[in-house]
């Protein structure tokens, strides 16, 4: 893990965005690559953290192995944070500092929208599609 130098030039995958190759069996990488080309992309340790603690729920473990063997495939870059805030409120803050989102978190994707972030979400569990600001 290291701390990104340049947040401009990274699409953050989130948590959930992690477990999608695993749940709709649709490789976000391949399709992140394809849509910015010009974008690392990487994750944060909020979200390792929180993957981490999927992987102890019953019915989500083997999700969890999957994303976390797919994120090792990729060589997904992971930014040490150590913030104490709660990981979306991390990522909205990296995204004002000009980091795209991968996200399918309703709840998130309407954050970063409301402060005109750019943003990538997961389209009818098949495609990446991005919100560009």
């Amino acid at each position: 893990m290291d701390r990104f130098p340049d947040w401009k030039k990274a699409l953050i995958l989130d948590t959930n965005m992690l477990l999608a190759p695993a749940q709709f069996n649709v490789d976000v990488y391949a399709q992140s690559r394809e849509l910015l080309p010009g974008k690392e992309l990487c994750t944060v340790d909020k979200c390792l953290e929180e993957l981490g603690k999927i992987s102890k729920e019953k019915g989500m473990a083997k999700k969890a192995k999957t994303a976390l063997e797919a994120m090792e495939k990729n060589r997904l870059r992971v930014a040490r944070i150590g913030s104490k805030k709660d990981t979306d409120s991390v990522l909205i803050e990296l995204a004002r500092e000009g980091a795209v989102i991968a996200t399918n978190d309703s709840e998130l994707r309407k954050k970063l929208q409301k402060q005109h972030s750019s943003h990538v979400f997961l389209k009818q569990k098949k495609m990446l599609s991005y919100s560009g600001s």
